[in-house]
């Protein structure tokens, strides 16, 4: 599962951002069927306020690079000197057992992905 998608039919909504712009993370995720996309499109940029996650498209995707995700390896890249947490339990996470990131990164995926959201199709910022 790709844990950073737009929302879209089908895709499962996972997490909400919370006051200190860091996302919370739902305990079962909610299938975007019709009536929930509706509301969430009602909203400008839905993917700033909500983690939605969908099925990795691997080599189908234009962030895969070779065997791996390249947007994962870009975001930790950049935040390289990013002082993480040192709190030793992972964030609660509904896809950690079919996360592309939590298989390629392991923890460091997981430290990071609170802090990210979709900005545009193209760009994904930190908090």
């Amino acid at each position: 599962m790709c844990p950073i998608t737009e929302c879209e039919l089908g895709a499962k909504l996972i997490g909400v951002k919370i006051d200190n712009d860091i996302f919370d993370f739902l305990k079962e995720n909610i299938v975007v069927d019709e009536d929930l996309f509706d509301v969430m499109t009602a909203i400008s940029n839905p993917e700033r306020r909500f983690r939605f996650s969908n099925v990795c498209l691997e080599s189908g995707c234009k962030h895969w690079q070779g065997e791996s995700c390249g947007c994962l390896r870009k975001v930790l890249k950049d935040i390289e000197n990013l002082s993480l947490s040192k709190d030793t339990t992972l964030p609660q996470c509904s896809i950690r057992e079919r996360c592309r990131w939590f298989h390629q990164e392991g923890r460091r995926a997981c430290d990071i992905c609170p802090l990210l959201a979709i900005i545009d199709k193209d760009m994904i910022e930190t908090s």
